[in-house]
């Protein structure tokens, strides 16, 4: 009868305690709207120097996020950010009492590593380091995937990654937290994740590493960051279907992104020397039917970006003639 009262009580106090979701949500969407203004009046100001930083762009608005974050969740403002006191809730300890700067900056960059680094333009060149390409994989897949799973299932403590790390909570204003234990089937899930990142990277990743088709593209995309022209590029070539008056046809393509490294004087030109590339490099793009070439310039500092960007679509046999004729087809 004890064990069953026991169990009980915790539960009752979580509902008085512990911050709900969609309340948490909310006050994180208040923060990052701030952080984005912010974001973009920096990026509008120095547009070209944050598109000449690259990669480097997201260590700009990591370092500004962290500090809004880091802060405001400490001591030092009572941990709220503005996002948090608007929705009256805080980040405390078990005995509710609000944590360090240290343990502030260290929760904040163990949950944004994975969001900050997921899809970070790496120079192909960097990610045929093995290390390299297993630490991010880690960190976006594994980390990122653990803390959107705790967010959404974790329903007794609503503790994420970051919180189970640095033993925090976040709590309705000026209450504490007398809990249950978060449910172990949580970890077991984990302890899923883990195994299933392990084979990914052990077993799967280096047989698709091997397969021709991948090997061609990575040699183009190689290719295409010889040129100078890019500070990175992707190489992407598949089928796709479209509907005509008489029925659905079977497209092949090959489609080139390619972030430049500075302001091009002439897009078209610019296009024109990567579409030369790409035909001297990769031989199969002559069994498809288009090949697209899409040049992009702008930045990205993870809390804000901008693009501008110009494409161009022939089949192989366009291009070459719109090659030869100097840029006219």
């Amino acid at each position: 009868m004890s064990s069953h009262i026991e169990d009980h009580q915790p539960t009752f106090e979580i509902e008085g305690s512990i911050c709900g979701f969609w309340r948490r949500i909310f006050a994180f969407v208040i923060d990052v709207t701030i952080i984005g203004f912010v974001g973009f009046c920096i990026g509008t100001a120095g547009y070209d120097f944050f598109a000449t930083l690259g990669i480097y762009g997201r260590l700009v608005g990591f370092i500004i996020a962290l500090f809004y974050f880091g802060l405001g969740n400490s001591s030092i403002f009572g941990g709220q950010t503005i996002g948090k006191k608007l929705l009256k809730i805080q980040v405390v300890t078990l005995n509710g009492v609000t944590i360090s700067p240290v343990k502030s900056f260290l929760r904040y960059t163990i949950f944004s590593l994975p969001f900050f680094l997921n899809g970070a333009p790496f120079p192909p060149t960097i990610l045929q380091n093995k290390i390299v390409m297993i630490l991010s994989g880690f960190i976006v897949f594994f980390m990122g995937g653990s803390i959107i799973y705790l967010y959404l299932f974790n329903r007794r403590t609503r503790q994420s990654l970051h919180d189970i790390a640095l033993q925090t909570y976040v709590v309705n204003k000026d209450s504490s937290p007398s809990i249950l234990p978060i449910w172990k089937g949580h970890y077991v899930t984990l302890g899923v994740f883990f195994v299933a990142f392990i084979v990914a990277v052990t077993v799967l990743l280096p047989k698709v590493a091997k397969n021709q088709f991948f090997q061609d593209l990575q040699a183009t995309q190689l290719e295409i960051q010889k040129s100078g022209l890019v500070e990175y590029s992707t190489v992407s070539s598949g089928k796709s279907w479209s509907s005509t008056s008489t029925g659905t046809s079977e497209v092949t393509y090959c489609a080139v992104n390619a972030k430049l490294n500075h302001r091009p004087n002439d897009f078209d030109s610019t296009i024109n020397t990567l579409a030369k590339i790409v035909l001297k490099s990769y031989q199969p793009v002559y069994e498809k039917t288009s090949l697209t070439i899409n040049a992009i310039y702008g930045y990205d500092i993870g809390i804000a970006s901008a693009w501008k960007n110009q494409s161009k679509s022939y089949s192989p046999k366009e291009w070459e003639e719109l090659l030869t004729n100097g840029g006219n087809i």
